[in-house]
């Protein structure tokens, strides 16, 4: 039986399939999905409009000199120390240049001035950041420091040789240290001494650094040159005053003037040990005769008086000093003899 092999037919390919997304067009990779989709940003910038509405004045929706959008990050300190960040600082040459302008008195003196004063922003910054946390607001410091700014620019002399910082510096300082005197404080310190104060709250610093504790005042007078008083007295008046009426429970219902004691009342106790003790006083001196009993009394301030001097005592009773001496010292031998019979001591009456 002949087997016959058939032949294969070249039969057409078949039709692929219709996916449901060819018309859609090719499936996009991961790269382009990744480049088309957005992702959701939160949006951080005030809506100025509605800060305006609550009665806060509005900022500027862009600043000039920083080129973007306030946020909420950007306090007004900080977007005021960016902006003087952009000034550019003058040169030696610079500043003369501009000085003659300021002296002139030239239509361009007023222009001059502002850029001398624009300038030299940072100087205040780095010079307000020495007197923080002594009283008053780094913006107060500034603000103060800004006036010294302004005087010095008024007042400098370009003729000098000397450069415009070096000069304002001291005005600066000044500035700033006079309202520190006047109003960082309850009680007034004296201008001269935030000077030291800087200088010890420097040291302390770095010798808290060096030695990984508290230095003692000793140790800061060495470094400072000058008496451990002196460090004492600056501590003092470095440190914070407190308040009377401070909360010292959680609650708010005690405060620091309530654990304060008050001298000018008497606590029961001592009322209680004053009419014993006076009470004892009486026993002693029912023990001497009348004379005796009233020489005791002066001689002693007994009986709520004030001590008296043997000359006092002697013109008291129109007699000598000697004889009032010698009364006394007999009433004392006496009643300390009828004690002694009872087995008591006169310390024991007397404190």
């Amino acid at each position: 039986m002949v087997k016959r092999k058939r032949r294969r037919q070249n039969r057409p390919p078949k039709p692929a399939k219709k996916s449901k997304n060819a018309a859609l067009g090719p499936r996009p990779s991961k790269l382009e999905k990744a480049g088309t989709q957005k992702k959701a940003v939160p949006q951080v910038s005030i809506s100025l409009d509605r800060v305006a509405k609550k009665g806060r004045p509005a900022l500027p929706k862009k600043d000039k000199d920083i080129g973007e959008e306030v946020t909420l990050d950007k306090t007004p300190m900080r977007i005021y120390l960016q902006q003087i960040e952009q000034i550019p600082l003058l040169t030696p040459e610079e500043e003369v240049e501009v000085s003659r302008k300021i002296v002139s008195g030239n239509p361009g003196a007023k222009e001059a001035r502002e850029k001398m004063i624009r300038s030299n922003l940072r100087l205040v910054i780095s010079i307000a950041k020495r007197y923080a946390n002594l009283g008053l607001p780094f913006s107060d410091l500034v603000e103060e420091g800004n006036i010294g700014l302004m005087r010095a620019v008024d007042k400098f002399n370009y003729r000098k040789g000397y450069r415009f910082s070096t000069y304002a510096s001291w005005w600066i300082k000044q500035a700033i240290m006079r309202a520190l005197s006047n109003q960082g404080k309850t009680i007034r310190v004296p201008v001269y001494m935030y000077d030291v104060i800087s200088k010890w709250r420097k040291v302390r610093d770095s010798l808290i650094q060096k030695l990984s504790r508290i230095p003692t005042e000793n140790e800061i007078a060495d470094v400072m040159k000058i008496p451990v008083e002196k460090v004492k007295e600056v501590e003092r008046i470095g440190s914070q005053p407190g308040s009377l009426n401070a909360p010292v429970s959680l609650d708010g219902s005690a405060e620091m003037m309530d654990l304060i004691e008050d001298d000018s009342i008497t606590s029961p106790v001592d009322n209680v040990e004053g009419l014993f003790e006076g009470a004892r006083i009486d026993q002693l001196l029912s023990l001497v005769d009348e004379r005796e009993r009233q020489v005791l009394i002066l001689r002693f301030g007994l009986k709520g008086g004030e001590p008296r001097t043997l000359e006092e005592t002697a013109k008291h009773f129109g007699v000598t000093r000697e004889r009032i001496r010698q009364i006394e010292f007999a009433a004392i031998r006496k009643i300390r003899y009828l004690l002694k019979l009872k087995e008591e001591r006169l310390e024991d009456y007397v404190r």
